[in-house]
């Protein structure tokens, strides 16, 4: 997900990928 991206990046860079493979 893109939108999702950037909450995701504030965890991790690591799960910011997998976050955009499960949207």
């Amino acid at each position: 997900g893109t939108d999702n991206d950037l909450g995701f990046r504030i965890i991790g860079r690591v799960n910011a990928d997998i976050g955009c493979w499960i949207s």
